[in-house]
């Protein structure tokens, strides 16, 4: 009789138990991730904070109507394990379909000459690269592990692209993107050999607000790539929405993709779809010189993201 009356002490310590620990994770899931507005917040949290007490006392004090409210607090966690599960996926989500804040830039080594179609027939050869990318070091100490090389720079595309049709180099190694520019203007057939991806994190400094009480532009970058979305691509979507909590109102500014800007890190002028092969941050300065604003937030999404979005919408 004694151990029956320990158990069923162990069954409903452990409920309250259980009870307690979910509603705070639950509370802090909903706050940290702003689930719901402060107000609505506040009253949701006094709710659930006075039902959790009422419970937690009635299931461990004597009294004839335990099994009851044993059943309202299993179906409370029950309630409240679904709004975290629900949180998380939600939050899961928006990771898998937008920025995270770093980018992949993707490295190939190309080759004129037929006769090489692997890898180690550049083993002791030169390969060229160009000058003006500032992450192509990170990129080089990757295919270190794969091969043996020398190195030739080149200031310009023309002239890396130059110096191996004239066999002065026996490839290139080049971010795909930059050869993608290259190849707008000029499409040169090159095979490509192997592929380096490096993980590149932008230098992001936007100046965040308080969104519930001042205006706030968030700019929209959608890039022309399917699969992950923190792949380099250009930006051919770039609108910049400026958002007034206040007042309630929404300004919608598109910029067409081939609207020739300067871009801020190289200092020179190009297409702003381009800007985003640097980065998030170098089309989102480039507008904020455009229209001498402050973008304070951004998203950025594909192809693939796109569909997903439509879909689970």
């Amino acid at each position: 009789m004694k151990k029956l009356k320990k158990k069923k002490c162990n069954f409903y310590k452990t409920i309250s138990s259980i009870l307690l620990i979910l509603s705070l994770i639950c509370l802090i899931i909903m706050y940290y991730f702003n689930v719901l507005a402060y107000n609505y917040l506040l009253i949701f949290a006094v709710i659930i904070s006075l039902l959790v007490i009422f419970l937690i006392l009635k299931i461990n004090k004597k009294n004839n109507n335990k099994f009851i409210y044993s059943i309202s607090s299993i179906l409370l966690i029950v309630f409240e394990l679904l709004i975290i599960i629900y949180a998380i996926g939600t939050i899961n989500f928006f990771n898998n379909i937008f920025d995270t804040g770093y980018r992949t830039d993707t490295y190939s080594i190309y080759v004129l000459d037929s006769k090489i179609d692997k890898i180690k027939d550049l083993n002791n050869k030169i390969i060229g690269y160009y000058k003006q990318d500032d992450n192509i070091n990170k990129a080089f100490n990757k295919l270190k592990n794969k091969l043996k090389f020398e190195i030739k720079e080149y200031e310009t595309i023309n002239e890396l692209i130059n110096n191996l049709k004239s066999n002065n180099i026996s490839a290139i190694f080049i971010n795909d993107n930059i050869l993608d520019i290259y190849n707008d203007n000029d499409n040169i057939k090159l095979n490509k050999l192997v592929t380096i991806d490096i993980l590149i994190k932008n230098n992001l400094d936007f100046k965040t607000v308080d969104m519930t009480k001042k205006p706030f532009a968030l700019y929209i970058s959608g890039v022309d790539t399917i699969g992950k979305v923190n792949k380099s691509a250009r930006s051919d979507v770039n609108i910049v929405a400026i958002i007034n909590p206040l007042k309630e109102q929404i300004l919608l500014i598109n910029t067409p993709r081939d609207y020739y800007i300067t871009l801020p890190s190289k200092n020179k002028k190009d297409k702003l779809t381009h800007a985003g092969i640097y980065g998030i941050a170098e089309s989102a300065k480039a507008l904020e010189s455009l229209y001498e604003i402050s973008i304070n937030y951004y998203l950025r999404i594909n192809f693939t993201s796109f569909i997903s979005v439509i879909d689970d919408l």
